[in-house]
């Protein structure tokens, strides 16, 4: 600045510099599975983040969090109420997805009970679970029949389920015998998937602290009777169509929710 000369003050308005603030401040992702897309979306396109990469994140926030940069988590992220879109999503670009990004999901879904878990076996499904380890049911027996009660209850809405889909409404029902069901711990609701053309089910090993819903027997019964029915309709969509639907499936799948289970009310928290 020249000898003498008159220096003016630099004026940051109030708002830009709120702004600036609030951006550095930020330090998680979104919260909910539709905004935390947005935003991996918003970054793959413009640059910041690899599509492949991108496919990986939203994979890590339902199966490993813990993986995740440390600018894609949240500590307050809401589950996931049905990771079957993404599973499809991935099988049909799986051959362009690069090996090591493709070995880490494969690794995610990978997941299975051990050689030996216990069985359920209802009319219709076989309900493999743990009983140790990060992916195990609570162990609760009250009836002391030899078989958790969560379990039974899943079994027994899972059945209900069934009735009302394929029985009353008149929905295809699945033609590979009965539909193997699983449980694991994971950021979402459930999920379906197919191996060798035969549909299977996950579901989450407890939904403890699962977003509230209106069921009469508590949020957490709540939230497994609708994932009950949710998956199996998924299941029945691939019989039906092979999921050629698109974007319809999961629509179809909240709207056979609250058809079996009108009483829980669980997707109107998506309405507000």
């Amino acid at each position: 600045v020249p000898e003498g000369a008159m220096v003016r003050p630099v004026v940051i308005p109030a708002l830009l510099l709120g702004l600036s603030v609030a951006v550095s401040a930020r330090a998680e992702a979104p919260a909910t599975e539709l905004e935390f897309r947005r935003h991996v979306e918003s970054l793959v396109e413009t640059g910041r983040l690899a599509w492949d990469q991108g496919l990986l994140v939203r994979f890590q926030r339902v199966f490993a969090p813990v993986d995740l940069p440390p600018e894609l988590r949240s500590s307050g992220a809401t589950p996931v109420k049905s990771a079957t879109g993404l599973v499809m999503e991935y099988r049909s670009l799986r051959d362009g997805v690069p090996v090591t990004v493709a070995a880490q999901i494969e690794g995610y879904l990978a997941q299975s009970p051990a050689v030996g878990s216990p069985v359920h076996e209802t009319a219709h499904f076989l309900f493999t679970y743990e009983l140790s380890g990060p992916h195990a049911v609570s162990p609760v027996d009250e009836n002391v029949d030899g078989v958790p009660d969560h379990v039974e209850r899943i079994g027994a809405w899972a059945e209900l389920a069934w009735s009302r889909l394929f029985d009353d409404a008149g929905f295809a029902a699945p033609a590979h015998g009965k539909v193997p069901v699983w449980f694991r711990e994971m950021e979402a609701y459930g999920y379906t998937l197919v191996d060798d053309g035969a549909p299977r089910i996950v579901l989450h090993r407890d939904y403890q602290g699962f977003p509230a819903n209106s069921d009469p027997a508590g949020s957490a019964f709540g939230a497994a009777k609708v994932s009950a029915a949710h998956e199996l309709k998924h299941v029945s969509q691939f019989e039906a169509s092979a999921w050629s639907e698109g974007g319809w499936l999961e629509a179809d799948a909240t709207w056979a929710e609250d058809f079996v289970f009108d009483e829980t009310d669980d997707y109107l928290r998506y309405l507000a």
